[in-house]
């Protein structure tokens, strides 16, 4: 048995982490089966290009809470584009907890029709990140025994068999909204009326450019070192006659309040300070602007943003509001202002 632990300060160990352990195991393996409670539209995006790489050359998937909970209309459309690749080549399945709400992780690793390891731990799949994108510190185990692993593949079998619907024939009745953005909190009604409160009359409106490569579509520029950028990762490019005029927030970090309540750190940077990006974690912009898009059905997860979908949407542009609190602005993406 071997202990994987998160790589993440001030803690220091040896040992793989989640990551490692899945990627080093999963490079062997002939079919991997996962059975775990949540699924994140990175996590499965993770799993569909390395399906088509061929990095998992047979997957089952097993989820496990969102029958209950509910699944965003970003991580449904997602899983979908999963299910339906696997299918139509032939190269495994995906099936959804209806009997019960199930949270456990399982990650087993198949080679001659039996399994060779097991990963069982706290970790969801939003550990094949890389363990430095996870908020949470967790711990799992490596399982090698025969005994042991045979008992595992005989529990996902039950549950798949006993306890699932093929996701491809199930259908939600409802889609919730994004209930959390990593590097964002969510402010009580109070809090976001006082924010608000404090707005003046100065405003920038920044136009949004559907780029190929960038700004919108940064995600698709070239990867930094060897994984692609996140597909949430996200840039406003402002222009010069914009960050020249006075009172922009030139070269500074700052926290924003949005329309609808959400609050996070932005940064401006770069040339003229025309780098407008969220701070910590570039993706926290993306997850608030593509999400508008996606709650409102124009964008799906890895589509490239068109003008036509802004044009859809209704706003090709935000607008960023000083505030009597310097060290505050308010961002404004509602179409209500078309």
């Amino acid at each position: 048995m071997k202990i994987l632990f998160t790589k993440k300060k001030p803690l220091s160990f040896k040992n793989d982490d989640f990551l490692e352990a899945f990627e080093n195991y999963s490079s062997s393996a002939e079919s991997v089966h996962i059975s775990t409670g949540y699924v994140s539209v990175e996590a499965l995006q993770y799993l569909l290009e390395n399906a088509k790489a061929g990095a998992l050359p047979y997957l089952e998937l097993i989820i496990g809470m969102h029958h209950f909970d509910g699944f965003t209309r970003a991580q449904y459309d997602c899983a979908m584009s999963l299910v339906a690749y696997l299918e139509a080549s032939n190269r495994g399945s995906a099936s959804i907890c209806v009997s019960f709400p199930y949270h456990g992780k399982v990650y087993a690793f198949h080679k001659g029709g039996k399994p060779f390891a097991a990963i069982v731990g706290s970790s969801n799949l939003s550990g094949l990140l890389g363990s430095r994108d996870s908020i949470n510190y967790e711990v799992d185990i490596v399982l090698e025994e025969p005994g042991k692993l045979s008992e595992l593949s005989n529990f996902q079998s039950n549950l798949k068999d006993k306890a699932c619907k093929s996701l491809s024939e199930w259908e939600p009745k409802r889609f919730i909204e994004n209930i959390a953005i990593p590097g964002a909190e969510k402010l009580a009604g109070k809090e976001l009326i006082d924010a608000w409160s404090l707005k003046t009359n100065e405003e920038f409106e920044l136009p949004l450019k559907p780029k190929p490569k960038s700004n919108l579509n940064v995600c698709f520029a070239a990867p930094r070192g060897k994984r692609p950028r996140p597909w949430y990762e996200f840039e406003v490019i402002v222009e010069k006659d914009i960050t020249n005029r006075s009172g922009y927030p030139r070269y500074s970090t700052f926290k924003v309040v949005t329309d609808d309540g959400w609050t996070f750190d932005c940064y401006t940077s770069g040339t003229n300070s025309k780098n407008l990006q969220s701070e910590g974690d570039l993706t926290t912009f993306g997850r608030w602007v593509k999400g508008r898009l996606e709650s409102a059905g124009i964008l799906r997860v890895g589509e490239l943003v068109t003008p036509e979908m802004l044009e859809s949407y209704g706003r090709n542009s935000l607008t960023l509001i000083r505030t009597a609190d310097p060290g505050l602005w308010l961002m404004d993406f509602s179409t209500k202002r078309s």
